[in-house]
Protein backbone atom coordinates (compact mmCIF):
# COMPACT_ATOMS: atom_id res chain seq x y z
CA UNK A 1 0.00 0.00 0.00
CA UNK A 2 2.80 2.42 0.94
CA UNK A 3 4.59 1.65 -2.34
CA UNK A 4 1.38 2.32 -4.28
CA UNK A 5 0.87 5.66 -2.50
CA UNK A 6 4.48 6.68 -3.18
CA UNK A 7 4.07 5.95 -6.87
CA UNK A 8 0.84 7.95 -6.94
CA UNK A 9 2.51 10.91 -5.21
CA UNK A 10 5.42 10.72 -7.67
CA UNK A 11 3.04 10.57 -10.62
CA UNK A 12 1.02 13.51 -9.28
CA UNK A 13 4.21 15.53 -8.79
CA UNK A 14 5.35 14.69 -12.32
CA UNK A 15 2.01 15.70 -13.83
CA UNK A 16 2.04 18.96 -11.86
CA UNK A 17 5.61 19.74 -12.98
CA UNK A 18 4.84 19.07 -16.64
CA UNK A 19 1.65 21.14 -16.44
CA UNK A 20 3.57 24.05 -14.91
CA UNK A 21 6.28 23.84 -17.58
CA UNK A 22 3.69 23.80 -20.35
CA UNK A 23 1.89 26.75 -18.81
CA UNK A 24 5.08 28.79 -18.63
CA UNK A 25 6.36 27.91 -22.11
CA UNK A 26 5.02 30.05 -24.96
CA UNK A 27 2.88 28.11 -27.39
CA UNK A 28 4.60 27.81 -30.79
CA UNK A 29 1.57 29.16 -32.60
CA UNK A 30 1.43 32.23 -30.37
CA UNK A 31 5.06 33.28 -30.72
CA UNK A 32 5.31 36.40 -32.84
CA UNK A 33 7.81 36.14 -35.71
CA UNK A 34 10.40 38.89 -35.98
CA UNK A 35 12.45 38.95 -39.18
CA UNK A 36 15.75 40.83 -38.98
CA UNK A 37 18.02 41.63 -41.93
CA UNK A 38 21.71 41.82 -41.01
CA UNK A 39 24.84 42.70 -42.94
CA UNK A 40 27.14 39.77 -43.51
CA UNK A 41 29.63 41.16 -40.97
CA UNK A 42 27.12 40.25 -38.24
CA UNK A 43 26.26 36.73 -39.35
CA UNK A 44 28.45 35.05 -36.74
CA UNK A 45 27.28 37.30 -33.93
CA UNK A 46 23.60 36.77 -34.77
CA UNK A 47 24.03 33.02 -34.56
CA UNK A 48 25.10 33.46 -30.93
CA UNK A 49 22.58 36.18 -30.07
CA UNK A 50 19.47 34.43 -31.38
CA UNK A 51 19.08 31.81 -28.59
CA UNK A 52 19.96 34.38 -25.90
CA UNK A 53 17.36 36.81 -27.24
CA UNK A 54 14.66 34.15 -27.44
CA UNK A 55 15.33 33.02 -23.86
CA UNK A 56 14.73 36.56 -22.63
CA UNK A 57 11.87 37.26 -25.06
CA UNK A 58 9.92 34.00 -24.96
CA UNK A 59 7.02 35.35 -27.00
CA UNK A 60 9.16 36.21 -30.04
CA UNK A 61 10.47 33.86 -32.70
CA UNK A 62 13.58 35.61 -34.02
CA UNK A 63 14.60 34.79 -37.57
CA UNK A 64 17.25 36.59 -39.57
CA UNK A 65 18.67 36.71 -43.05
CA UNK A 66 22.10 37.79 -44.21
CA UNK A 67 22.15 40.36 -47.00
CA UNK A 68 24.56 42.78 -48.58
CA UNK A 69 23.97 46.15 -46.92
CA UNK A 70 22.97 47.96 -50.10
CA UNK A 71 20.82 45.00 -51.13
CA UNK A 72 19.06 45.22 -47.78
CA UNK A 73 18.17 48.87 -48.23
CA UNK A 74 17.07 48.35 -51.83
CA UNK A 75 14.73 45.52 -50.83
CA UNK A 76 13.35 47.55 -47.90
CA UNK A 77 11.71 49.88 -50.41
CA UNK A 78 9.44 47.05 -51.48
CA UNK A 79 6.19 46.75 -49.58
CA UNK A 80 5.02 43.39 -48.32
CA UNK A 81 4.26 41.50 -45.12
CA UNK A 82 7.37 39.33 -45.48
CA UNK A 83 9.84 42.21 -45.39
CA UNK A 84 12.24 42.46 -42.40
CA UNK A 85 11.10 44.65 -39.53
CA UNK A 86 14.61 45.39 -38.29
CA UNK A 87 17.49 46.43 -40.55
CA UNK A 88 21.13 46.20 -39.41
CA UNK A 89 23.37 47.12 -42.36
CA UNK A 90 27.08 47.84 -42.07
CA UNK A 91 26.60 51.57 -42.59
CA UNK A 92 24.16 53.89 -40.84
CA UNK A 93 24.32 56.30 -43.81
CA UNK A 94 22.40 53.78 -45.90
CA UNK A 95 19.49 53.90 -43.46
CA UNK A 96 19.53 57.69 -43.34
CA UNK A 97 19.52 57.76 -47.14
CA UNK A 98 16.56 55.37 -47.23
CA UNK A 99 14.62 57.48 -44.74
CA UNK A 100 15.28 60.64 -46.73
CA UNK A 101 14.17 59.10 -50.02
CA UNK A 102 10.94 57.69 -48.58
CA UNK A 103 10.01 60.92 -46.82
CA UNK A 104 10.73 62.90 -50.01
CA UNK A 105 8.10 60.70 -51.67
CA UNK A 106 5.56 61.60 -48.98
CA UNK A 107 5.83 58.30 -47.13
CA UNK A 108 5.77 58.27 -43.32
CA UNK A 109 9.02 58.00 -41.38
CA UNK A 110 10.22 54.40 -41.87
CA UNK A 111 11.85 53.98 -38.45
CA UNK A 112 10.47 54.25 -34.94
CA UNK A 113 13.78 55.78 -33.81
CA UNK A 114 16.74 57.34 -35.63
CA UNK A 115 19.36 54.72 -36.54
CA UNK A 116 22.23 54.46 -34.05
CA UNK A 117 25.61 52.74 -34.50
CA UNK A 118 26.06 49.54 -32.49
CA UNK A 119 29.55 48.47 -33.64
CA UNK A 120 32.53 49.61 -35.66
CA UNK A 121 34.16 47.37 -38.24
CA UNK A 122 37.26 47.70 -40.39
CA UNK A 123 37.87 47.17 -44.07
CA UNK A 124 40.57 44.49 -44.19
CA UNK A 125 42.85 43.44 -47.04
CA UNK A 126 43.38 39.67 -47.03
CA UNK A 127 46.14 38.36 -49.29
CA UNK A 128 48.06 35.15 -49.86
CA UNK A 129 51.44 35.55 -48.08
CA UNK A 130 53.68 35.38 -51.16
CA UNK A 131 51.45 37.86 -53.00
CA UNK A 132 51.41 40.23 -50.03
CA UNK A 133 55.20 40.16 -49.78
CA UNK A 134 55.52 41.09 -53.44
CA UNK A 135 52.83 43.80 -53.30
CA UNK A 136 53.95 45.39 -50.03
CA UNK A 137 57.62 44.56 -49.40
CA UNK A 138 57.74 46.88 -46.37
CA UNK A 139 54.83 45.03 -44.77
CA UNK A 140 52.45 48.01 -44.92
CA UNK A 141 49.29 48.14 -47.04
CA UNK A 142 49.28 50.95 -49.64
CA UNK A 143 46.51 51.93 -52.05
CA UNK A 144 49.00 53.57 -54.51
CA UNK A 145 51.10 50.40 -54.59
CA UNK A 146 47.99 48.31 -55.15
CA UNK A 147 46.87 50.57 -58.01
CA UNK A 148 50.30 50.38 -59.63
CA UNK A 149 50.30 46.59 -59.39
CA UNK A 150 46.90 46.26 -61.04
CA UNK A 151 47.92 48.76 -63.73
CA UNK A 152 50.90 46.51 -64.55
CA UNK A 153 48.38 43.72 -65.10
CA UNK A 154 50.69 40.71 -64.89
CA UNK A 155 52.77 39.48 -61.98
CA UNK A 156 55.69 38.93 -64.35
CA UNK A 157 55.90 42.70 -64.90
CA UNK A 158 56.38 43.11 -61.15
CA UNK A 159 59.28 40.69 -60.97
CA UNK A 160 57.14 37.85 -59.65
CA UNK A 161 56.87 34.40 -61.27
CA UNK A 162 55.00 34.67 -64.58
CA UNK A 163 53.07 31.53 -63.59
CA UNK A 164 51.10 33.67 -61.13
CA UNK A 165 49.29 35.14 -64.13
CA UNK A 166 47.33 38.38 -63.83
CA UNK A 167 46.99 40.54 -60.73
CA UNK A 168 43.41 39.86 -59.59
CA UNK A 169 41.60 41.64 -56.78
CA UNK A 170 38.44 40.41 -55.10
CA UNK A 171 35.83 42.82 -53.79
CA UNK A 172 32.10 42.88 -53.15
CA UNK A 173 29.77 44.55 -55.64
CA UNK A 174 29.41 48.26 -54.66
CA UNK A 175 25.83 48.18 -55.97
CA UNK A 176 24.95 45.57 -53.32
CA UNK A 177 27.50 45.71 -50.50
CA UNK A 178 28.84 48.30 -48.09
CA UNK A 179 32.36 46.87 -48.22
CA UNK A 180 32.27 47.21 -52.02
CA UNK A 181 31.24 50.86 -51.69
CA UNK A 182 33.97 51.53 -49.15
CA UNK A 183 36.55 49.84 -51.38
CA UNK A 184 35.52 52.02 -54.31
CA UNK A 185 35.65 55.20 -52.21
CA UNK A 186 39.13 54.46 -50.85
CA UNK A 187 40.46 53.26 -54.19
CA UNK A 188 39.34 56.51 -55.85
CA UNK A 189 40.38 58.90 -53.10
CA UNK A 190 42.38 61.69 -54.75
CA UNK A 191 41.79 60.22 -58.23
CA UNK A 192 39.54 61.07 -61.17
CA UNK A 193 36.23 59.39 -60.32
CA UNK A 194 35.25 57.94 -63.69
CA UNK A 195 38.73 56.76 -64.60
CA UNK A 196 39.54 55.15 -61.27
CA UNK A 197 36.18 53.37 -61.12
CA UNK A 198 36.92 51.86 -64.54
CA UNK A 199 40.40 50.84 -63.35
CA UNK A 200 38.96 49.10 -60.29
CA UNK A 201 36.34 47.34 -62.41
CA UNK A 202 39.08 45.93 -64.65
CA UNK A 203 41.16 44.84 -61.64
CA UNK A 204 38.37 43.09 -59.72
CA UNK A 205 37.76 39.47 -60.56
CA UNK A 206 34.12 38.38 -60.11
CA UNK A 207 32.64 40.85 -57.60
CA UNK A 208 30.57 39.07 -54.95
CA UNK A 209 27.16 40.15 -53.77
CA UNK A 210 28.16 40.28 -50.07
CA UNK A 211 31.27 40.23 -47.92
CA UNK A 212 30.74 36.79 -46.37
CA UNK A 213 30.37 35.16 -49.80
CA UNK A 214 33.44 37.00 -51.05
CA UNK A 215 35.64 35.74 -48.22
CA UNK A 216 34.37 32.16 -48.56
CA UNK A 217 35.09 32.16 -52.30
CA UNK A 218 38.51 33.74 -51.82
CA UNK A 219 39.64 31.14 -49.27
CA UNK A 220 38.15 28.10 -50.97
CA UNK A 221 39.38 29.13 -54.44
CA UNK A 222 43.03 29.58 -53.49
CA UNK A 223 45.54 31.92 -55.19
CA UNK A 224 44.23 31.04 -58.65
CA UNK A 225 40.86 32.68 -57.79
CA UNK A 226 42.26 35.99 -56.55
CA UNK A 227 45.42 37.47 -55.05
CA UNK A 228 43.97 39.94 -52.55
CA UNK A 229 40.44 40.41 -51.16
CA UNK A 230 39.01 43.54 -49.56
CA UNK A 231 36.47 42.52 -46.91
Amino acid sequence: MEATLSRRRLLSLLIASVSLALAMAPLPGLRRPLLVAVGSELAGAMGELEPIFERHQGGIDLTWKVQGSQDMVNLAREEGPERPRVLIPANRDLLNQLAGELQAQGAPAPFLQPPVPVARTLLVAVAWPERAQRLFPDGRFSWPQLRRATAAGQWGALGAPASWGSVDLRSADPMRSNSGQLTLALWCRGQNGADCAADLRRAVYRPARSTDILLQEFISGGPNEGDLALV
